[in-house]
């Protein structure tokens, strides 16, 4: 995990965006980059927090991760077919019920493991470190499969499997209630599902300004393609990346000036830190 020591100090771990669930008053470290938003930068730049880095298994591992997890999810599956069976007094078939909650329980499953590691990792190195859970009034239940992948893009209900996950693993943490300031309230609601494609989509996604080439905002493949921190990559320009630098710059100052071939942009070869 890419953290540095902190010696004795008493360490705040903050898993989500908001504000409100961060204790600045002690040296803070971010579960992850979805924890920092770009119009939110002159605040969390001050704090000087560390990103917790995403581990990711070798390549021989991460097979063995998936065939876990897919097994976790047939056990699972066979439990709660016998269990909602027995509730409405039925006898459907396991087949029956992989049709019917299969595409919502493999999601969940993987959402859940893939929030508990990064926990882990943390955990695991400092195991004294503080957070703040979401208050259990403010839990929302998915009203069903696609209800429950829209929650995933969600800053607080993924505060709420976070507070589950630390709640099953024995922490006792302080809970609070949300409360959602003006700027968050005015955040049109299209505007977080974008924000929520565009951290979770497999491709590298970048912003920058057409005028200085500075970075803006960069989602989480992007990180991991060119192997910077957020922090680090937004102090970058479109050159800093380049392996071609002339070439990027005539292409950048064609889209600048919407020149009629500006929208179809050559192959270019970038360089990884």
């Amino acid at each position: 995990m890419n953290v540095g020591t902190h010696g004795k100090q008493p360490l705040f771990l903050a898993t989500t965006a908001l504000e409100e669930f961060w204790d600045t008053s002690k040296p803070i470290i971010f579960l992850g980059d979805w924890c920092l938003r770009y119009s939110r930068r002159a605040i969390w730049e001050q704090l000087q927090g560390e990103v917790v880095q995403k581990q990711w298994p070798e390549k021989g591992k991460l097979i063995e991760v998936y065939r876990h997890v897919n097994d976790v999810y047939e056990k699972v599956l066979t439990q709660l077919s016998q269990a909602l069976n027995d509730v409405h007094g039925i006898h459907h078939s396991i087949r029956y019920w992989r049709i019917v909650i299969g595409p919502w329980l493999f999601h969940y499953i993987h959402i859940l493991y893939d929030r508990y590691m990064s926990l882990r990792h943390v955990l695991d190195y400092y195991p004294e470190i503080t957070t703040y859970g979401l208050a259990e009034i403010n839990f929302v239940v998915p009203q069903n499969t696609m209800d429950f992948i829209q929650l995933v893009l969600d800053d607080p209900f993924n505060l709420q499997v976070y507070t589950k996950i630390l709640v099953a693993l024995g922490k006792d943490i302080p809970r609070k209630n949300i409360q959602l300031t003006r700027e968050e309230k005015a955040i049109p609601e299209g505007e977080d599902k974008y924000r929520g494609l565009f951290e979770n989509v497999s491709d590298a996604v970048m912003i920058f300004d057409a005028e200085t080439w500075m970075f803006e905002d960069a989602n989480e493949a992007t990180l991991d393609l060119y192997g910077y921190s957020k922090k680090e990559f937004l102090a970058l320009t479109v050159e800093d990346i380049s392996a071609e630098k002339a070439k990027t710059r005539i292409a950048v100052l064609k889209v600048k000036n919407d020149e009629p071939d500006s929208k179809h942009v050559s192959l270019r070869y970038f360089k990884r830190k």
